[in-house]
């Protein structure tokens, strides 16, 4: 597999074009920020308006494990992570550290995860101009906060905006907060469902 060490930033994938399609797929990738992080929005899986389909990755001590931003109409198909390990132990002591992060994303699968040591396990959220309801697809996952387990504004699962989806079998363990819903006057969201968490 491929090794990316020391660096704040693991693997970047950003589409300019909205009509080109690309779905890099990633198997077996380990990425190490370096430890302390020097950037204050180290990633370590960015995706920028891109898919990909991932599996067995490994991303150890980014204040962001994985980042997902997709602009309005930029989605065309299905990014799908499955069986990937997040965690974060050096650079736990930030308060807004996020394990999964999805912004204005349509559609996602997410499997078999495993997300570990951050404040934030997974938010999703979609903003004020986004037009498309985030739906993604989330099972078989475990989000544990085991080092940062004494904050008391730490969250496994955010949901924010106009979000819905499928959440089965999201183990959540080790937070002050288990699940946030928040919503706003601009979007009203179908209710998510909520499944063995």
């Amino acid at each position: 597999g491929v090794q990316v060490s020391g660096y704040d930033y693991g693997m970047h994938f950003q589409n300019i074009d909205p009509d080109a399609r690309m779905t890099p797929v990633l198997t077996n990738v380990l990425l190490e920020c370096r430890v302390p992080a020097t950037s204050l929005d180290a990633t370590g899986l960015l995706l920028q308006n891109a898919t990909i389909d991932a599996t067995g990755l490994q991303i150890y001590d980014f204040i962001y494990g994985i980042s997902v931003d997709t602009w309005v109409g930029g989605q065309r198909t299905t990014p799908t992570l499955t069986n990937i390990r997040v965690r974060n132990s050096g650079n736990a002591t930030r308060n807004d550290d996020v394990g999964l992060h999805l912004k204005d994303v349509a559609e996602i699968i997410v499997e078999g995860d495993s997300i570990t040591n951050y404040s934030n396990g997974i938010v999703i959220e979609t903003t004020d101009g986004a037009r498309t309801v985030s739906t993604p697809t989330i099972t078989n996952i475990r989000v544990r906060n085991t080092g940062g387990a004494t904050r008391t504004g730490d969250i496994g699962l955010k949901l924010e905006g106009n979000v819905n989806g499928t959440f089965d079998g999201v183990h959540l363990a080790g937070f002050a907060n288990g699940v946030e819903i928040n919503t706003d006057s601009l979007n009203t969201p179908t209710a998510p469902n909520l499944l063995n968490i």
